[in-house]
């Protein structure tokens, strides 16, 4: 954008109103102005040169990262966003401030009245850490105890620190994240943010302040003011009314009414704290002006006039758009078009192209200039004759910063996708079975010592597992609990189990395969190319797609456009985007005369989708209809007879669809939400639709990626993984429970016409808790719903809900997984410490799924009666980047969960008893064994994947982890259990980095562990089934003599390539079934060995499966 904000910045009218603007501040501490419209963040970097303070008040965070955005666009330096208000986080600005005395400071109404820590108390409490500073390690030890920091394994709070190796972790008080400084002896060599979650570094930093807790000290005097000089405070006159506003509501409210006590709720609430001690704004502007000056914004009585109009307003109307871009050109404007991204800037220059002549004529010419960058707002230069549009405004889209490189860069640990074992977990060993994880051992093999993990089995037998042999080990899952045996190691069980689950696996493979392969020979209706009114639809979408809803939306457009009918499952959290898919689909199919069916399980979910259909195809001549318990007898009756008669297009509805009196005159199209949560009837029926129909179903429920995979070719499968870009945050706060507060978050919610969740779940108490809100804050309707309620009662309140006819749904955890509601983005959860982390994780997400600011509140009695592991639950969530362990678990039983829900209940029972991770493993291998022999010609024309075999290696040299480097063996194993199960030599790269990240240089003997799962790679596509390395020799043994695959196709070409360059440095062996290649070596540096052996496999794995 800078080359465009050059080019506005040397306008008459840009010059001209900044000259005014900084010449009358000159005389006047308070200038009121109209509008700066599309141009703020141009005017903020401008002053930004005049001023070394600049304070921007905003209304709310979205308006914070919009202005932040376009700033950071135009290379904007020292940019601060204050939004929390607590101690440490007003220490952290205070330190801010300290340090960089030139500075943009973006917040809200209450940092004018936050008191921040006093400069003395900062100078006397705290010292400064920098690569300059004289400082060494063993000191900075010392001063972090005498400053009462806490040294703990691995640091989780603010005021602890950890110590592993050359690296120090800290989280001073008052930062957002800890930092770790990396020593070499005792000079500092980097210091940087890390996240505390993932525990991977975020940025790099010159110095830090590190800061006693300054909790217990009263004195914070100080304002914002105290700590700035030639400042400029820039804010909206509706911020200023607003404030006036609430200061005397507040004063109204905390007048002392008797307080209504429920003696019910006497564990729900803690009347003690109802006491109103939220900081009160009280801003005073002519004081403000004494000390900075002031910019008053949307004032109605203007000082200046800037000559900036607004954009037109084009309501995602081409029509519209197309009459005010020629009625512009007629008057010799130039016209700038804001794209937020190239794909908006394609599709965008394609509807130009395809409008009148004199709007092509002009693109040509340049007059119609289509520009990709950062831009919420559009505005008109008059003067100038110069018109900005973007299109955010084009198409009333909430404003999304898209450009990757003001994105938070934040590498995620590769070992939290991994199950971390812990000491007495169930594992599953694929050779031995079921055992139980007794933690690391270091045995003694041949010459060397080798750590091992030691497994307890049935009868007290102990098995060793080298750790490169890891891969062979998964911590057991399976469906929420289910306990398993252990296996013993003296009977064939294991064995038994593993060929019963082969041979249901194997069924089940078969099975889905013939399926597809049946509907790929079956003639179905090819639907057309796009048209100009589908990119229409897609343009109007009021979000940016996330790469996953482009893919899959192309995907579901090519399986239309195919002669055979589709059938394709389409899986992706709530919110993700897969309703918007249904719509376009939807909407394809109507366009060449075809009906379409949208099922779902509910009644609430038939009102939601019509409601949504409805808003989304409003534009365009779609008749849609709904047909549920919420339309009448005769209603139905009417709706059944113009579906019928080919009148009704998209028809959404519950099993009533399913009907016998149900008949569509040209049904093209079966959209499913949910299949699994129909009864055997309804499937049975939907069977015979789907025969010749494309079909898309649905589902909320996770389906592993390696699921996916494995069943590719098989069923058609897409997945939408990743949430909506940039999508605010849900803020998250943990609050005693005050009715005070509670009321202020209601009431906050309904002012910007929204609604809100309440929990409370205990059905004994909900309608007193009803009650007492009510009593509370008359100003909002309230409705309850909760599983004792009759069904109908249920579907009544919730429906008045998402129709806004209540503004607070007091619920139980039953809206845990269900409808979404994007009118309603604040949760309120009564007493959370009583949850599951899973529970907060699913509950916390019922809101954050619109373009507005969201906040969930945890509500408790009393912050130091909770436990300690409801503490951790709560910090956890409040905390979220990835929930870690806890929720991994969570996310794992939500998997198997879906992978039952897919694959049939009855594999479930395979599931439990060989574990969740084998039986991925084994369908894999039998999806590829039939794909490769029983069915070899259906795939004959399907791109092969290449293939690999999980390859085995052993080693005369130890290759483990020194205690001393990773001193906790749960960290050990995890980075060991990651290394050889890497997918891709990226995971390794990035497991390598992480290991200098978090613990230091890495020692020769772990890089030789690097080393070898690097070899462990190229082997597997080499198709080696085991390497055996030598103190003089290394042998490779290939694959079973009955692996008709490999001596069919790959054994001749390796044949090929050995006698082609190590003719007489080899030897073939065969004992029995098994072929081993013999080499012999004089090397005796291991990681010389090792880079040799990679080199072979390289090349060996090239010449197999790219020729």
């Amino acid at each position: 954008m800078k080359f465009f904000f050059d080019d506005i910045s040397k306008t008459n009218t840009f010059k001209n109103s900044l000259n005014s603007i900084l010449n009358y501040l000159k005389q006047s501490n308070i200038l009121k102005i109209k509008s700066f419209y599309g141009l703020k963040s141009f005017y903020i970097k401008k002053f930004s040169v005049n001023f070394n303070s600049l304070i921007i008040i905003c209304k709310n965070l979205a308006e914070i990262e919009k202005i932040k955005a376009e700033l950071e666009e135009l290379d904007t330096k020292n940019i601060f966003i204050q939004t929390e208000f607590d101690k440490d986080n007003l220490l952290n600005l205070s330190n801010y401030l300290i340090d960089n005395k030139k500075h943009i400071i973006l917040s809200t109404l209450p940092i004018l009245s936050s008191y921040l820590p006093s400069l003395d108390d900062i100078a006397n409490n705290s010292f400064e850490i920098s690569k300059q500073a004289q400082i060494s390690y063993n000191d900075l030890i010392k001063k972090l105890n005498d400053f009462d920091y806490c040294k703990v394994p691995m640091i989780d709070t603010a005021g602890d620190f950890s110590v592993r190796g050359s690296i120090i972790d800290i989280w001073p008080f008052g930062f957002d994240n800890p930092i770790r400084i990396e020593f070499e002896f005792n000079d500092i060599i980097s210091i940087r943010y890390f996240d505390s979650i993932s525990q991977r570094s975020i940025q790099e930093i010159e110095k830090a302040f590190i800061t006693k807790s300054l909790a217990d000290k009263g004195t914070a005097k100080n304002s914002i003011f105290d700590y700035i000089d030639n400042a400029l405070l820039l804010l909206d006159e509706e911020l200023i009314q607003q404030n006036t506003q609430e200061t005397l509501s507040s004063k109204e409210n905390n007048s002392n009414d008797n307080e209504l006590f429920f003696d019910e709720l006497s564990e729900d609430i803690y009347s003690e704290n109802n006491i109103n001690d939220t900081p009160q704004n009280n801003l005073d502007i002519e004081n403000v002006s004494r000390k900075s000056k002031v910019i008053i914004e949307n004032s109605l009585n203007s000082y200046i006039d800037l000559k900036i109009s607004p954009p037109p307003i084009i309501n995602s109307n081409y029509d519209l758009l197309f009459k005010y871009l020629e009625d512009y050109l007629k008057k010799d404007f130039i016209i700038k078009i804001i794209c937020e991204n190239q794909y908006r800037y394609n599709a965008f220059y394609n509807v130009l192209e395809n409008s009148s002549n004199i709007i092509k004529e002009n693109l040509e010419k340049g007059k119609i200039n289509l520009l990709t960058t950062n831009l919420a707002e559009g505005f008109i230069l008059q003067e100038d004759k110069i018109v900005v549009l973007t299109s955010y405004q084009i198409f009333n889209k909430p404003f999304r910063k898209t450009n990757e490189k003001i994105k938070k860069i934040n590498k995620k640990s590769l070992l939290t996708q991994q199950n971390s074992l812990k000491i007495g977990d169930f594992v599953v060993h694929e050779k031995f079975g079921i055992g139980k994880y007794l933690g690391l051992e270091r045995i003694k093999f041949d010459t060397h010592e080798q750590e091992s993990i030691k497994l307890l089995y049935d009868g007290g037998d102990i098995v060793y597992v080298n750790v490169n042999y890891l891969n062979l080990v998964t911590k057991f899952s399976a469906q929420e609990g289910i306990t398993p045996q252990l296996s013993n190691l003296n009977s064939k069980q294991w064995e038994i189990a593993k060929q019963k689950a082969k041979k249901k696996i194997k069924e089940l493979a078969r099975d889905l395969i013939t399926l597809y392969a049946k509907r790929k020979t079956t003639q179905g209706f090819a639907f057309s190319d796009d048209t100009v009114w589908q990119q229409e639809l897609e343009e109007s979408f009021i979000y940016e797609e996330t790469p996953d809803q482009l893919k899959v939306w192309e995907e579901i457009k090519n399986d239309m456009m195919a002669p055979n009918p589709m059938d394709r499952l389409l899986c992706g959290d709530v919110g993700f985007g897969k309703t918007e898919i249904a719509v376009r689909a939807a909407f394809k199919a109507v366009q060449d005369g075809k009906q379409v069916a949208v099922l779902v399980p509910t009644t609430i979910l038939a009102e939601q989708h019509y409601n949504t259909f409805i808003d989304r195809l409003n534009q365009f001549a779609v008749k849609i209809c709904q047909l549920s318990r919420f339309v009448s007898a005769s209603q139905q009756e009417k709706i059944i007879e113009e579906i019928s008669q080919g009148k009704k297009d998209i028809v959404i509805g519950t099993h009533r669809i399913l009907s016998d009196d149900v008949k569509f005159k040209d049904l093209g199209l079966l959209i499913i939400d949910e299949e699994h949560k129909f009864g055997v009837k309804a499937k049975e029926k939907l069977r015979t639709l789907k025969v010749n129909v494309d079909t898309l179903t649905m589902t909320a429920t996770p389906i592993p990626r390696t699921l996916n995979f494995s069943l590719l070719g098989a069923r058609d499968l897409s997945i939408i993984a990743t949430p909506p870009p940039n999508r605010l945050p849900v803020q998250v706060s943990i609050e005693v429970f005050k009715i005070q507060k509670v009321r202020e978050y209601i009431l906050k919610e309904i002012s910007r016409n929204g609604q809100v969740f309440f929990i409370h779940d205990k059905v004994q108490t909900i309608n007193k808790m009803k009650e007492y809100l009510e009593y509370h804050i008359p100003e909002a309707r309230f409705t309850v719903a909760h599983g004792q309620l009759p069904a109908n009662k249920i579907e009544k309140n919730i429906a008045d809900f998402i129709n806004h006819k209540v503004d607070v749904l007091i619920a139980t955890k039953i809206i845990e997984s269900g409808i979404d509601i994007p009118n309603a983005n604040t949760i309120i959860i009564n007493r959370a410490d009583k949850f599951g982390l899973a529970e907060l994780y699913q509950l916390k997400g019922r809101v954050g799924r619109s373009n507005k600011q969201s906040y969930a509140y945890f509500l408790v009695p009393d912050k130091n009666s909770i436990n300690r592991k409801a503490k951790l639950r709560l910090k956890a969530i409040e905390d979220f980047s990835d929930l870690g362990e806890g929720f991994n678990v969570a996310m794992r039983d939500l998997e198997i969960r879906g992978a039952g829900n897919l694959l049939g209940y009855e594999q479930s029972g395979v599931i439990d008893n060989i574990g969740f991770d084998l039986y991925l493993k084994m369908i894999d291998e039998a999806v590829n064994e039939l794909k490769n022999n029983e069915f070899k010609e259906i795939f004959a024309n399907v791109l092969k994947q290449k293939q690999k075999i999980d390859t085995l290696i052993d080693t005369y040299f130890d290759i483990s982890i020194p205690d001393e480097y990773i001193p906790d063996p749960s960290d050990r194993v995890s980075f060991y259990s990651a290394l050889f199960s890497a997918k891709s030599l990226e995971d390794i790269d990035a497991l390598k980095e992480e290991m200098y990240d978090r613990f230091g240089k890495i020692p020769d003997s772990v890089n030789d562990l690097i080393y070898l799962a690097i070899l462990k790679y190229y082997a597997s596509y080499a198709l080696f089934e085991k390497i055996i390395i030598k103190k003089d020799s290394y042998t490779i043994i290939l694959p079973d003599a009955n692996e008709n695959f490999y001596y069919d196709n790959y054994f001749q070409k390796f044949l090929q390539y050995l006698y082609a360059n190590f003719s007489d440095k080899f030897k073939i062996l065969q004992d029995n079934n098994i072929l081993r290649i013999y080499f012999k070596h004089n090397f005796t540096d291991t990681t010389k060995l090792l880079l040799y052996l990679i080199d072979f496999c390289k090349n060996c794995q090239s010449f197999l499966q790219d020729t």
